[in-house]
């Protein structure tokens, strides 16, 4: 979970990712709805407006209700978001105003694949370089995630600007989704994707990593569904199986490199291969794996095409006497 604050002279704006509150987080939420805050002014006026914004969590520890109840009653303002529907329904049994938001405005759904991802730990950088050198240009959100050391410098944002025509980003928190666009897992946080946003969290390892694999593909299930494909190369460990298993569960294509091209490197392909996480697994990832996601990708660009002709024959047929 992950608490931000933004506060101004007449508004504090306060939002909460993750589905999980961790003990920090709890504590700088009960300090942001607590009477005596710096939310509130001095010479008793009343509390300035607080927004809070739960973009994954689907419930809240007892102190918080708690906390959200006391500041209602004290009539200081208030404004609760909730993207989850238990949680909405929870707050609203308690008598607190909330509104459910299904997903980000402005984000418009396209047909056929949306999204890319990328996923390598030891011995995947060449290959993912490979891979995005190949890729044609398409409108497609592309995401890449690969394990490196928290403590020493992420230099692969720049190295694919220099292999490829996407714009390329090593994001920042609640960074806007755009097509055309390749995302790059910064070091130490999980990145994660949902209501058209980035979230960059810093919660604990999992899998013994961070960034995760399994925490972006899980979320790219949540938020594209079918209409994402994803490729699982080299890498230790078991990371990014169960995220295969929820990408297949929501109808995806996954792919993973043949172990026997990872050398020592494969216990992560070959993991997700015997769990049945993945629909294909292919050798030389710098070409087959490239090829096949070329292929669908052209084929996504394909359907896009004849989207927009029928559209536009629709709207000569309309425009007739």
């Amino acid at each position: 979970m992950s608490v931000h604050v933004h506060a101004e002279a007449t508004l504090c704006k306060v939002s909460v990712l993750g589905r999980k509150l961790l003990p920090a987080d709890v504590e700088v939420l009960m300090g942001v709805l607590a009477p005596a805050a710096p939310l509130q002014t001095t010479g008793g006026a009343p509390d300035i407006p607080l927004e809070i914004t739960f973009y994954d969590a689907d419930a809240l520890p007892v102190e918080l209700l708690l906390a959200l109840s006391a500041r209602r009653l004290r009539a200081a303002p208030l404004k609760l978001v909730a993207y989850h529907a238990l949680l909405a329904h929870s707050l609203s049994r308690l008598g607190l105003t909330v509104r459910q938001s299904l997903r980000a405005p402005d984000v418009k759904p396209r047909p056929g694949l949306r999204a890319l991802a990328l996923a390598g730990s030891a011995q995947s950088l060449d290959k993912i370089l490979a891979i995005v050198a190949r890729l044609p240009r398409t409108e497609l959100s592309i995401f890449v995630v690969q394990h490196v050391p928290e403590d020493q410098p992420h230099r692969l944002d720049q190295l694919l600007k220099t292999r490829s025509d996407y714009t390329v980003l090593m994001p920042h928190q609640l960074c806007r989704v755009e097509p055309g666009t390749l995302y790059v897992a910064p070091p130490g946080f999980h990145m994660r994707v949902a209501h058209g946003l980035v979230y960059l969290t810093n919660d604990a390892r999992v899998q013994f990593a961070k960034p995760s694999i399994d925490v972006l593909l899980e979320s790219l299930a949540a938020e594209y569904r079918e209409a994402v494909l994803a490729v699982l190369l080299c890498g230790f460990g078991q990371d990014g199986v169960q995220g295969c298993l929820h990408l297949r569960e929501a109808g995806a294509l996954v792919l993973a490199e043949d172990g026997n091209d990872c050398g020592a490197a494969r216990p992560m392909p070959d993991a997700a291969r015997d769990a049945g996480a993945c629909e294909q697994v292919l050798p030389l990832a710098a070409s087959t794996l490239t090829r096949a996601a070329t292929k669908w990708m052209r084929r996504e660009r394909r359907q896009v095409a004849a989207a927009s002709g029928r559209a536009r024959s629709m709207s000569v047929m309309g425009s007739g006497p």
